[in-house]
């Protein structure tokens, strides 16, 4: 059995990456974009606890394989070295400091994780509609983000997504 996450119950705390979970943050319209596209094809259940800090969005995933495939360029992997500060789980709406879940995680002896094939296979459907201007979005991570096992860590900047879906 796996260690849970230790969630804060009162004040954010800062959990490191690395050890029983890994995130993987992107700008938040493509993460709301990949949501959307999950739960329209009946998979959103397989989506853990998801993050927001101001413009950016983390999903929680199990700590990288050697063997993992790389994650689209759109991606900052964040593995061990990293840290992620979270809410309490009942912060859902933007306060003045911008960290709200966007998806509340589940507490029990399994960590609430998103599936990390499916999630970045849908991150890498939506990089291929970007526009050739976009850029990647900027780090909101404490500590030195790591790019994981042969995947990709992106320069600073902004993105803008061709709309997949209306919303």
């Amino acid at each position: 059995m796996r260690h849970p996450i230790p969630w804060p119950a009162a004040g954010p705390a800062a959990l490191a990456c690395g050890n029983t979970f890994d995130a993987v943050r992107v700008a938040e319209h493509h993460a709301r974009a990949a949501i959307s596209r999950l739960e329209a094809f009946g998979l959103g259940r397989r989506v853990g606890a998801v993050l927001a800090h101001h413009d950016q969005v983390y999903f929680f995933v199990p700590p990288a394989r050697d063997d993992a495939e790389p994650w689209p360029d759109l991606v900052r992997y964040c593995g061990a070295g990293s840290f992620v500060t979270v809410p309490p789980r009942h912060h859902t709406h933007r306060g003045p400091g911008g960290l709200r879940w966007l998806k509340v995680p589940v507490l029990s002896d399994e960590p609430c994780l998103s599936e990390p094939l499916i999630l970045r296979t849908t991150l890498e459907v939506l990089r291929t509609h970007l526009h050739p201007r976009d850029e990647p979005s900027t780090p909101h991570v404490k500590g030195s983000p790591s790019p994981g096992p042969r995947g990709r860590s992106t320069p600073d900047g902004a993105m803008r997504l061709t709309p997949l879906v209306d919303t």
